[in-house]
């Protein structure tokens, strides 16, 4: 450190003989940090984690999955509780790709990893958000549809892998969500209708006291221009807010649009 406030000089986390990439930060409300990315040609998940008020050097780095072998990709990683982390990535197995999680601290991971999607196709588009009382939510694109899995740190158990955008037909991506205070989630995305070439911009919702999902509804009211980039925030009691990119007819660059829900 150069002080005892303010930033502190940069400090070398990964190894300098293998590129490192995707790196994933959390902090715990302790002031542990845990980093997370990918490192190499092989796209091992590496971690480091380290006392953010101390000066000592950090912690030792560790593999994530130690018996990994195919590909990983795209780290997510979280703060469940006290030195208890959680983290996903996107881990190439058997010719597809699916969502792996595990939870630790800095002793070290747990090992092997639970896979958190159950279908056959590619996983892509991960993210990883925390919800109240030690729970979070992964969600993800497969097969071209939105998916997601709620993870509840008590128990150290997913949930069954759900389909958020049951009936719809066509190409879903960009999936976001977000959790209010009593652990209800909203989902938004991007979809293309079959035949259709203009992405629209799709909501719904997860209510925790049943486990229910809503039907998929749009958000977005140009009929002939494309959304894009979707941005999602949820307070506490549950109003939330979403952003996005709209190309509008007459103008050659998007607007950002926005609309709120009020509880």
């Amino acid at each position: 450190r150069t002080s005892t406030t303010g930033w502190t000089q940069p400090l070398a986390i990964s190894g300098t003989t293998q590129d490192a990439t995707q790196p994933a930060v959390a902090v715990d409300a302790n002031g542990l940090a845990m980093i997370a990315w990918r490192q190499g040609p092989n796209g091992i998940i590496k971690s480091v984690s380290f006392d953010t008020a101390s000066s000592s050097p950090l912690g030792i780095e560790r593999q994530v999955f130690t018996l990994q072998a195919g590909e990983g990709r795209s780290p997510r990683v979280l703060a469940l509780g006290p030195n208890d982390f959680l983290v996903t990535w996107e881990q190439s197995t058997a010719g597809t790709v699916d969502l792996r999680a595990t939870s630790g601290g800095a002793a070290g991971w747990i090992n092997p990893p639970a896979t958190v999607d159950n279908a056959t196709g590619a996983v892509d588009q991960s993210r990883l958000v925390a919800g109240p009382t030690a729970t979070a939510f992964a969600v993800w694109r497969q097969n071209n549809a939105i998916h997601f899995a709620r993870y509840t740190a008590a128990s150290g158990i997913w949930s069954v892998a759900r389909q958020v955008n049951s009936g719809q037909a066509g190409t879903s991506r960009e999936p976001r969500v977000a959790v209010d205070g009593t652990g209800n989630a909203i989902f938004v995305w991007l979809h293309t209708p079959s035949g259709g070439t203009v992405d629209d911009l799709f909501y719904a919702t997860f209510t925790a006291s049943n486990s229910a999902i809503s039907g998929a509804f749009q958000l977005d009211t140009e009929a002939n221009g494309a959304a894009a980039s979707p941005s999602l925030s949820v307070a506490a009691n549950g109003a939330a807010v979403v952003a996005w990119l709209q190309n509008v007819g007459g103008q050659s660059n998007p607007n950002v649009v926005a609309r709120v829900f009020r509880p």
